[in-house]
């Protein structure tokens, strides 16, 4: 736990007796004095007493509380956070749950705080929530892997207990600001370590079911995943589509080669496109319909060729030609 600075007394010195002067009473030298800083007040211990100075104005050592005072302070009259650290033991003697609670404290009463030598609230605070004893084991039904239902609950009871029996320090306004509870490094390396073993998953392609949807879009998604990972480049993947399609037109040419020599075209009332299609979604898992739609001409140009022969006949390479 880091040393807490001093507050809201941040500096305490003792004083000797004031310089007697012939004729002109006494006086203290100011060097004795410590530097005032913005946003303190001094206060003086004269007479039994703590008395402030608000006079907003430099002393001058003549002033009957300077003369006389036995020692001085310097009080932070400006609000400031506070944080308390709570170690809250987990379901495991292995792991205790780290509580940050942060208070808003400002000093309402310089001489209060001066005569009770508050240097540090920070332990005052602390005793005071541990003063409810269900806090002690808030986090005896939680594992740290819990840690997010944990951090739920206990601001929920941290905030109920300060609105309920808020602590009390004579001389200052407290008020609840935040809790916070800490990740363990343990806890952080650990999910750090599951988080990239999942993404690694899927960057090598070991997740089966994130591949069998990428596999279902079709190559074109396959071809893309190549090109980010570096495996394929961008002209090797245009060969490929080219490829690709040339193969689908291949296929479609014999199908209505072997319909055309068959006399299926002309004996059954089929749409010939459509059979076609089916036989190259079927052969090559691409449905020439969908790509047609996409912009692709591969199956409508033979089927305009078809249209454009004088017989009516399908447009078939080399039967064609014998016919003339």
């Amino acid at each position: 736990m880091s040393v807490a600075t001093p507050y809201p007394i941040l500096e305490e010195r003792a004083l000797g007796p004031a310089q007697r002067r012939l004729l002109l009473g006494s006086k203290r030298n100011t060097a004795e004095l410590p530097m005032q800083r913005p946003g303190t007040v001094l206060v003086f211990e004269v007479g039994g007493r703590h008395q402030a100075y608000r006079e907003g104005r430099h002393l001058r050592g003549v002033e009957d509380d300077v003369v006389g005072a036995l020692s001085v302070s310097i009080i932070d009259v400006r609000e400031r956070p506070i944080w308390v650290e709570l170690a809250i033991p987990s379901d495991s003697a292995a792991d205790d749950f780290l509580v940050g609670v942060c208070f808003r404290c400002r000093v309402t009463d310089p001489e209060k705080v001066a005569a009770a030598g508050l240097f540090d609230i920070v332990e005052p605070l602390r005793q005071q929530l541990y003063q409810d004893s269900g806090l002690v084991t808030a986090g005896v039904d939680y594992p740290i892997g819990l840690i997010n239902a944990f951090r739920s609950y206990i601001t929920a009871r941290l905030t109920s207990l300060c609105q309920l029996n808020p602590p009390r320090i004579e001389g200052l306004s407290v008020q609840l600001s935040a809790v916070r509870v800490a990740t363990p490094d343990q806890l952080r390396d650990y999910e750090r370590q599951v988080r990239d073993g999942r993404w690694r998953r899927r960057v090598t392609g070991e997740d089966v079911e994130w591949l069998e949807e990428l596999s279902a879009k079709g190559s074109e998604a396959l071809n893309v995943l190549a090109i980010s990972r570096g495996e394929l480049s961008a002209a090797d993947a245009a060969v490929r589509a080219h490829a690709a399609e040339a193969e689908r037109q291949r296929i479609g040419i014999e199908a209505l080669r072997m319909l055309h020599e068959d006399k299926l075209l002309d004996r059954i009332p089929i749409d010939a496109t459509r059979l076609v299609d089916s036989i190259i979604e079927r052969v090559t898992g691409v449905s020439p319909a969908v790509e047609r739609r996409q912009g692709s001409t591969a199956v409508r140009s033979i089927g305009s060729a078809a249209d454009d022969d004088s017989d009516g006949a399908p447009f078939i390479p080399g039967d064609h030609d014998a016919a003339n």
